[in-house]
């Protein structure tokens, strides 16, 4: 059954736009068949789900859903253009990080479309946990979440300082970090699990994390590029460590 919103669902419903009201209602909204249907199948909780007005669609499961015009989804929606349907969903539940499995740590990173890409990227290397120091931009801000393409449901998101993540990690789990001057990871030994640290956008890894790392990796340059992305550096360092360890 399809229902209405009322003034102050739909006013509720808007507000999660803002991290604060995201913050205060552990809630935050999805956009598009894509990711709708990706929550549907994770264990997710969906609060309700909106459809735009004439859409053609349907959902199996026993969840609440809204009708609303396309002037209404458009207030709603952080798109240029809405999407038929969005969801609103309860945050994700937390839990530890498991020392047994390789762990990405992320030391400040800022952009939200790198975020969204680097929990893709490591979804399709088939690593589901990663580290934040405090600072990194929020994982429910819209654009981290579009970039996520639905991976935000398999890869989970720690925020801890880093230096006390050292601290209480096992002493046989290697610690390797990202720098230009490092190593070059072609000809680096690598063995898993194992603790792959990347840094910010601007900045890198900061000193004082690298001089606790096991190994600093460098990707080799063939060219006159100055620098990489750090999303782009993140694919091409997990894929050598899963070419050589799958």
């Amino acid at each position: 059954m399809i229902g209405k919103l009322t003034k102050s669902q739909f006013k509720s419903i808007k507000s999660l736009k803002q991290k604060k009201f995201r913050d205060e209602n552990c809630a935050f909204i999805i956009e598009g068949k894509k990711m709708v249907g990706e929550a549907m199948n994770s264990s997710v909780e969906i609060q309700r789900i909106l459809v735009k007005s004439g859409a053609d669609l349907s959902f199996g499961k026993d969840i609440e859903v809204f009708e609303l015009s396309s002037k209404e989804m458009d207030v709603i929606s952080s798109m240029k253009t809405a999407p038929e349907v969005m969801a609103v969903c309860t945050f994700l539940p937390e839990y530890d990080l498991n020392f047994n499995k390789s762990i990405l740590v992320l030391d400040g990173v800022s952009d939200p479309g790198n975020l969204g890409t680097i929990m893709r990227v490591c979804d399709w290397f088939g690593i589901d946990q990663i580290l934040c120091q405090p600072g990194t931009v929020e994982l429910y801000n819209p654009k981290v979440i579009q970039s996520t393409m639905g991976s935000l449901f398999r890869v989970g998101l720690f925020i801890e300082n880093i230096e006390d993540f050292l601290d209480r990690k096992p002493e046989n789990l290697k610690i390797y970090s990202a720098d230009m001057d490092g190593e070059g990871v072609y000809g680096a030994e690598l063995k898993e699990p194992f603790v792959l640290i990347m840094g910010s956008e601007s900045h890198g890894v900061r000193k004082e994390i690298l001089k606790r790392s096991d190994t600093v990796l460098s990707i080799p340059a063939f060219g006159k590029a100055e620098s990489l992305n750090v999303a782009v550096a993140t694919s091409i360092l997990l894929s050598e460590f899963k070419r050589r360890l799958f």
